[in-house]
């Protein structure tokens, strides 16, 4: 089944999904070695894919990212975005939180990170955008609104559902940023779903 995955996401192999498949409890309760001893790898390949066992959910979140929140302004609305965006979520609840005890240490400076990224080159590359000091600023302004917003949701059971989630955190969206990013029907590429690579995740 593994190679329904071949996808666009050039780094989703099936030494990952292994990986991923092998986390059946809090991630705090596993070691590395548990982890592999599960997925039927050595140690050498675990750490040739991840940096801990931490990174583990990190990447995943980027993954599910780069078909949501990082398409907003490429090939999706914000609301068509962000309302994908916490439905992966809330699907993928079980394994987020087996994955998610590292009590937040980094302070979600991961997600910030590759999250401004994804929306600079948006800005600039595809909605010709120069960027100044006022638009860093409402980009930085929305990383933690993200952040903060998507931790609450996270902690409160994943309530209220995703639908009526998404309308709130828009709303909260700076005007300026969301206008900047927002996407003319015209311009909207069509979204090719097959071989989705992680098709397996999304049921």
């Amino acid at each position: 089944m593994l190679n329904e995955y071949a996808g666009s996401i050039e780094d989703i192999d099936e030494i990952r999904i292994r990986i991923i498949e092998a986390i059946d409890r809090p991630i705090d309760e596993l070691s590395i070695r548990d982890i592999c001893a599960r997925a039927h790898i050595s140690k050498q390949t675990f750490y040739s894919r991840f940096s801990s066992k931490y990174d583990i959910a990190n990447w995943f979140c980027a993954r599910f990212e780069e078909r949501t929140l990082n398409q907003i302004g490429r090939t999706l609305t914000w609301e068509e975005g962000v309302l994908a965006h916490f439905k992966t979520i809330a699907q993928q609840k079980e394994f987020l939180a087996r994955t998610s005890l590292n009590g937040g240490k980094d302070r979600g400076e991961a997600t910030k990170a590759r999250r401004r990224r994804a929306i600079v080159e948006t800005l600039t590359q595809c909605r010709g955008v120069t960027l100044n000091m006022r638009f860093r600023f409402l980009i930085e302004a929305y990383l933690e609104m993200e952040v903060f917003l998507c931790g609450e949701w996270f902690r409160s059971g994943f309530t209220p559902a995703p639908e009526e989630f998404s309308s709130y955190y828009i709303g909260c969206v700076p005007g300026e940023l969301y206008d900047l990013l927002e996407l003319p029907k015209d311009e909207r590429a069509i979204c090719e779903s097959e071989n989705e690579p992680f098709a397996r995740f999304y049921v």
